[in-house]
């Protein structure tokens, strides 16, 4: 990805260690998390200079769509996974094919083309936080982007960073809620070697942990969505950057060259 200030650090793309489809590191799932909020704040600016400069207006419908771009492709038991849980259709078409200025179609691809290369059980754990009962991550990055467009101040106006800021920490909140109901959601499997500690922890003993294959693969999905919260209550007040919304920005005008958009 072109825009650097969203790291690819722990992507097992850059990892000797071999591993199987079902390892699930801590640090990766603290960078997928972190590469999802850094994504999510990266569309929100694209987002609200998109309506600023007149290419969305207050009314535009903003729907889901499945992923349209790909910056990678699985192999070897690995996925490579959207950092965003979606796309976004605005009025009747892809929000990257709105501007008629190439430069600026593929600036604002990016954050929906980006992917981070993780285990089969990652994604599966992605895909049930996702959709989670119809309020999952999907959902909350819609109503996000939604807000965005209802919300800014149309055309003309500077963007409000304050605005921003405080739209995007309901949107950290809503992502955090999403993990905390799936990990909620589902009774403990029982398997031996497996237990919960005082601070509702799971605690697995590697030398008597004994379950099914099944069990096995249900329990690696697990793992990951409860990585996932925890990295996100870890990085509770750390999701939004002023510098990478001055970034983002920046890149948005230098992809306009001089030129109105709209």
């Amino acid at each position: 990805m072109k825009r650097t200030f969203i790291q690819r650090e722990w992507d097992y793309r850059s990892l000797d260690t071999p591993v199987t489809e079902s390892y699930i590191s801590n640090q990766q799932m603290e960078n997928h998390a972190v590469g999802r909020l850094r994504c999510s704040l990266t569309a929100g600016v694209d987002l609200c200079l998109m309506r600023i400069t007149g290419l969305l207006h207050a009314n535009t419908p903003v729907l889901k769509s499945r992923a349209l771009l790909q910056d990678d492709q699985g192999h070897g038991g690995w996925a490579a996974a959207h950092a965003l849980p979606c796309g976004l259709i605005c009025g009747e078409r892809p929000i990257h094919e709105i501007p008629t200025l190439h430069r600026l179609r593929e600036h604002i691809a990016e954050p929906y083309r980006y992917t981070n290369v993780i285990p089969q059980a990652a994604n599966q754990a992605d895909s049930r936080v996702e959709v989670f009962r119809g309020r999952g991550l999907t959902a909350a990055f819609r109503q996000f982007a939604n807000r965005l467009i209802a919300i800014v101040p149309g055309e003309g106006n500077k963007l409000d960073r304050n605005l921003l800021q405080a739209i995007y920490s309901q949107l950290f909140q809503d992502y955090t809620d999403c993990f905390q109901a799936v990990v909620a959601s589902r009774p403990e499997q029982q398997v031996r070697g497996k237990s919960i500690g005082p601070d509702g922890q799971v605690l697995i003993d590697p030398e008597s942990f004994a379950p099914s294959e099944a069990q096995y693969k249900e329990e690696a999905v697990r793992m990951a969505v409860r990585l996932q919260l925890k990295a996100m209550r870890d990085l509770e007040g750390m999701g939004h950057s002023r510098r990478l919304v001055d970034d983002v920005e920046a890149q948005f005008h230098e992809a306009c060259g001089g030129q109105h958009p709209a």
